[in-house]
């Protein structure tokens, strides 16, 4: 509810266009949707990699913790990595592009609901992969 607030008392102050009040709730589902199916990649690591040495949430967090500054200070592999590897940066960098007028909103636009629809279908395919090769303790 906070960052909803938020997120309306500065789009009304900006004057911002219409249509970022309309893009927000689209950003907000794509989020959601890219964060999970990443959680959902790195949780799958643990079906073969078993032990407390394993670290993958953290590692999934830090990344995000990345995206909330802007990409641009980031060398170019590092920014390739965070829109395109694993691209948290499409639902926190260029969604804040488009809603305070710094991007391209079509090319924006069009890359938060790809990068969840691609998220999706591999963390999907990561679970079912999982699943097959999941051994039991026997207990």
């Amino acid at each position: 509810f906070t960052g909803s607030l938020y997120v309306a008392t500065s789009l009304y102050w900006m004057h911002a266009a219409w249509y970022s009040w309309l893009a927000v709730p689209l950003f907000w589902l794509c989020g959601v949707l890219v964060y999970t199916s990443v959680l959902v990649w790195f949780g799958c690591l643990s079906f073969r990699l078993v032990g407390p040495q394993l670290s993958s949430m953290m590692v999934a967090h830090n990344l995000l913790q990345a995206t909330r500054y802007p990409l641009a200070i980031y060398p170019r592999f590092a920014r390739w990595a965070l829109l395109a590897g694993l691209p948290l940066g499409t639902f926190h960098y260029l969604p804040a592009n488009v809603l305070f007028g710094k991007g391209a909103p079509l090319a924006a636009l069009a890359a938060a609901p790809l990068a969840a629809v691609v998220t999706m279908f591999l963390a999907q395919k990561a679970w079912n992969l999982g699943l097959e090769r999941y051994e039991s303790t026997g207990s």
